[in-house]
Parts: C-alpha cells; sequence; structure tokens
C-alpha cells in the first residue's frame, strides 16, 4: 500500500488517531530463579478521518527513566531490576524507537466508508531475565512513552 500526497493532505486536516495501552504486570520476582518472567501487555490505535484512506502509522516506545532501551530497568529508589519490551513472542526484537537495536512496529489502517476503522492491536511481551541474583526486595517500576506517527 502507498498514499499519495493528495490522501496525506487531506489526511492531516481530517484525521486524528488514539493510542491506548494495557500495562505489563509482571508479579513476583524470584532473583534466585533462573527463568525468565514474562508478562503481556497491548498497544492498540483507534483512527478515523476520510471515508476510503490508507493511514500508515508506527508506534515507538521509549527508554524509559532509566534512558537505556537495552536493557531498560525498572526502578525501586535506587535499586534497578533489568527487563525489556518486545515485538515478538518470542522475545528476540526489542521494541523502541529504531536506534540501535530496536525496533518500531508499523501498520496500515485502512478507513470504512463511514470513514472508521477497526481498532488495531499491537501485543507488547515483557521479559525480566532470570537470574538477577542482588536485586533487593521491593516495588520496581518505569515508565514507558508510546508516541504514534502517522502520515
Amino acid at each position: 500500500m502507498f498514499a499519495c500526497p493528495a490522501a496525506q493532505a487531506l489526511c492531516t486536516l481530517v484525521c486524528s488517531c488514539n493510542v491506548s495501552t494495557t500495562p505489563l504486570t509482571f508479579g513476583t520476582y524470584n532473583p534466585l530463579a533462573s527463568s525468565d518472567l514474562d508478562s503481556a501487555g497491548n498497544v492498540r490505535v483507534t483512527c478515523g478521518g476520510a471515508a476510503g484512506l490508507s493511514i500508515p502509522v508506527t508506534l515507538a516506545i521509549s527508554a524509559g527513566t532509566s534512558g537505556s532501551m537495552t536493557p531498560r530497568q525498572m526502578a525501586n529508589g535506587v535499586r534497578r531490576l533489568n527487563y525489556n519490551v518486545y515485538v515478538n513472542a518470542g522475545y528476540s526484537t526489542v521494541w523502541g524507537d529504531a536506534s540501535g537495536a530496536t525496533s518500531t512496529q508499523s501498520a496500515w489502517i485502512v478507513l470504512n466508508a463511514l470513514g472508521l476503522a477497526s481498532p488495531l492491536d499491537f501485543p507488547a511481551y515483557g521479559r525480566i531475565p532470570g537470574g538477577q541474583a542482588s536485586v533487593a526486595p521491593g516495588n520496581y517500576a518505569d515508565t514507558l512513552v508510546v508516541t504514534l506517527t502517522y502520515f
């Protein structure tokens, strides 16, 4: 698929897209276990605009509060716990901003005759690597920013 300049100009005037997320919730991590702790979340994109348009969308995810994507780190005060977010269930491609060894997610959303489209879901796969034995007990968290770019 491709978008012609006229479609892009029209969409700039009448299209809108929104993002909603289902967070990654890992539960209890055992730092003495060698097994990874996995979680799944979702990023949903909903768009509307002129009937029949195809809208190219790209989703990027920030490094989080640690400033690094490989690995990302959750924090509990000054304590850190390594984790990451992946685009695939095989945990091989880090979801980021296409810098370094990270990748973004892209797709086309096709608007129907009413100028609407079904929501498009992008699964997010989270993993805390096992064997982080020096991690202290506590609640760890991070905040990621999802950036949606269209046209």
